[in-house]
């Protein structure tokens, strides 16, 4: 017995150093790590039917998260409820509506707008020939005066006049609204003559007026207003 039991145990011992040799060349050669100790140490832990088993589970798992990720995507994808759909159509409706009222609106302020500058407009053009024809009237009534005996004669008695008499005269036509007359007697007048009487004048604005009115006067007749 003894020496059945010497003979195992020397087995026992043979194969255990045996081991340890390899263990130690593995090491001394590079090719045993910590990774590949725990990697062998997992395929020697379960048995075939347990890694079976494992794997089935696994891929049962996996197949049934990808049918909820495909029941979630149709129902995203799925149609509207028709609550839905008719207040979307509503939506465009009333935006169709709204768009349709604002141009609307648009075009019925160009219209006023329109009619307004349309208004102006005539306006300007009756103003224009009023002033037109008050123009040629004023025309043919200095026409009328300047060309008569009457006018000439006057003209005469006022250069004839000292310039502050003259002045005098001319003030009296011209409070009475007879401007235009007294810039016809001053136009008719010869230069240095109707300077000094000019001259006399008391408000420098009146004989500047004055000045201005027998300069243009030559224009005035001779020309007509334009549009």
């Amino acid at each position: 017995m003894r020496s059945v039991w010497l003979i195992v145990t020397t087995f026992a011992l043979a194969h255990f150093l045996a081991l340890v040799g390899v263990v130690a060349w593995l090491g001394a050669t590079d090719r045993l790590s910590a990774e590949r100790v725990h990697a062998l140490r997992d395929l020697f832990a379960p048995t075939i039917a347990q890694e079976a088993a494992t794997r089935a589970e696994r891929e049962a798992e996996e197949a049934r998260l990808r049918a909820e990720a495909e029941q979630e995507s149709f129902m995203r994808g799925a149609p509207a409820p028709a609550e839905n759909t008719i207040a979307r159509g509503q939506s465009a409706e009333s935006a169709h509506e709204q768009a349709l009222s604002r141009l609307d609106r648009e075009a019925q302020d160009l219209r006023r707008t329109f009619a307004r500058e349309l208004a102006q407009i005539e306006q300007s053009r009756e103003r224009l020939a009023r002033e037109r024809a008050d123009f040629e009237a004023l025309r043919a009534r200095l026409a009328e005066l300047e060309g008569s005996e009457q006018f000439e004669k006057a003209v005469r008695l006022y250069q004839s006049l000292k310039p502050r008499q003259a002045r005098d005269l001319l003030m009296t036509l011209i409070n009475s609204g007879q401007i235009e007359q007294a810039v016809s007697y001053l136009n008719a007048m010869e230069l240095r003559t109707a300077s000094r009487i000019i001259a006399e004048f008391e408000d420098p604005a009146l004989a500047a007026s004055l000045l201005e009115r027998v300069r243009t006067r030559g224009l005035e007749v001779a020309a007509s207003p334009e549009p």
